[in-house]
């Protein structure tokens, strides 16, 4: 419940008061680096059981090497688990419980760091009256995703989907990035660990955490 009051005031914070920019920036060059690493914190909501759930996590960002790891731990449901994403090889690892699950990225085949040329930009809002963050949003038929980062620099701050299959808000996720860190990634992290050499087809595991979407893009 904690961590829910924290998300919830954080996000609170972004609504403060907010002036329109005189140009819009271009979306193709807003961009993270090549590499980062940045702590998170996560809240997700869902229609089926009309429950929040938190999530604290790491993720490793590697765009010149098309890897992606995130590690979570699911604070609701008490369980830890690694998602490995080698867009070279076009697989998905899925690490959960001693098991490793395996699924092809059949529609996605890079992993890219700039927002999606169809991204909108919205207004720069301040917080605490003097920290600039620019606000972006990228929308289709399904997902309407909000994005903040903090002016002038590739340093994102938040991530908020919703998806809106059925007409109705079925999902939410509030993404914060908390800790950020520009630079190379140790390649040590993207290893496929031995018990993958085996890995099932990934099956449905109710309530197992596997990022779908990232900065306005399908991971899979």
């Amino acid at each position: 419940m904690k961590a829910s009051v924290v998300l919830l005031v954080l996000t609170a914070l972004f609504a403060v008061a907010f002036s329109f920019k005189g140009s819009e920036p271009d979306p193709m060059n807003v961009c993270t680096s090549d590499q980062w690493v940045s702590q998170t914190h996560e809240l997700i909501w869902t229609a089926g059981d009309n429950m929040f759930r938190t999530y604290d996590g790491t993720i490793y960002y590697d765009a010149d090497s098309l890897m992606l790891r995130v590690d979570t731990y699911a604070i609701t449901d008490d369980y830890n688990v690694s998602n490995i994403y080698n867009y070279y090889s076009g697989v998905m690892y899925t690490i959960y419980d001693g098991e490793c699950y395996s699924s092809p990225l059949d529609n996605v085949t890079t992993l890219e760091n700039c927002l999606p040329d169809d991204a909108t930009f919205q207004n720069t809002f301040y917080i605490a009256g003097s920290n600039a963050v620019d606000s972006w949003v990228v929308e289709d038929e399904y997902f309407y995703q909000e994005f903040h980062l903090a002016e002038g620099s590739n340093i994102i701050l938040s991530e908020t989907t919703y998806d809106t299959t059925y007409g109705n808000v079925t999902y939410y996720d509030e993404l914060l990035f908390v800790n950020w860190v520009d630079g190379n990634v140790d390649p040590d992290v993207f290893v496929i660990p031995d018990i993958c050499d085996d890995a099932m087809p990934y099956k449905a595991l109710d309530n197992v955490y596997r990022p779908t979407r990232f900065f306005g893009k399908k991971l899979f």
